[in-house]
């Protein structure tokens, strides 16, 4: 049993606190060796569960700890067993019958998850202050904000001369419908959040996703940059300010987990659009979902 785990007593409380320590020496072939159990009695004689307190200190034969009454038990066969320290007060110990049960439980946990790929644990990096954690989820932010907002629609793309650099292409309204992310990319919190602004009042719209993302082509009045295979979200309509929000639940819903990146756009209609093709496209968010 030793004291601070460097094996020396140096009768200072500061170091020799708490401490367990096993050690078999040596075994003969064919021997069989006990568990060395350390308890606090109840009484004279009595072997009891304690605060294990007993510490290895030259001085006192009986060894001292914080607390009276600590003892060792060592079961010497398969039937008994013996105390082989005295207690500092209350009384000695013999020997008693029976099993002498003890054991040792140590349950280590870590999550070392490092998902800025720095070699240190997303943990660590928060506890440090390296990294911030502004909805305390465990994650650090930086691996949580990595949307992709992509598909505008540059004037020399669009479908026909309805271009907007900031958004889809131009509908009915004269400018295109932009979708914009908020909440985190965490599939575990599930907080994402995606809005889409500047389609005409209360049309039939369709939000859709995928995995399949990179390049556009024209799709009706605007630019498709998610591709086969397609999912589609829930029918929903525009309200009067011309939106449409999916989410938070997204992940859940449509099982995303960490490690997928998903693609998401909003199909509308729009009879008086622009190409006379009547519905449109939103511009697109790409999502790396993280735990």
């Amino acid at each position: 049993m030793l004291a601070d785990a460097n094996g020396t007593y140096d009768a200072l409380g500061t170091l020799d606190t708490f401490g367990y320590g096993f050690q078999v020496a040596a075994l003969t072939s064919g021997a069989m060796a006990y568990l060395v159990r350390a308890g606090e009695p109840t009484g004279v004689n009595a072997c009891a569960a304690g605060d294990a307190t007993y510490f290895k200190n030259p001085a006192s034969p009986a060894g001292s700890g914080l607390a009276n009454n600590n003892t060792y038990w060592q079961q010497t066969s398969a039937t008994g067993g013996s105390c082989i320290s005295g207690a500092t007060s209350g009384g000695g110990c013999g020997t008693v019958s029976g099993p002498i049960y003890g054991g040792l439980y140590m349950r280590i946990t870590a999550d070392l998850t490092d998902c800025n790929a720095n070699l240190l644990p997303d943990a660590y990096d928060i506890s440090a202050g390296t990294s911030i954690d502004s909805n305390l989820n465990g994650i650090p932010d930086e691996c949580e904000s990595s949307y992709t907002t992509f598909c505008f629609c540059p004037a020399a793309q669009s479908p026909c001369g309805n271009g907007d650099p900031n958004a889809g292409c131009a509908n009915s309204t004269g400018a295109g419908a932009s979708m914009t992310p908020t909440g985190t990319t965490s599939a575990g919190s599930d907080d994402l959040v995606l809005t889409t602004n500047g389609i005409p009042p209360f049309k039939s719209s369709i939000g859709y996703w995928s995995a399949a993302v990179g390049g556009s082509a024209p799709f009706y009045d605007g630019l498709r940059c998610l591709f086969a295979p397609a999912h589609r979200l829930l029918f929903t309509t525009s309200d009067a300010s011309g939106t449409v929000v999916y989410g938070p639940g997204l992940a859940t819903a449509q099982g995303f987990v960490a490690g997928m990146t998903i693609g998401f756009q909003v199909w509308y209609r729009d009879p008086t659009g622009p190409c006379g093709t009547t519905a449109n496209i939103s511009s697109a968010v790409s999502v790396p979902f993280t735990q």
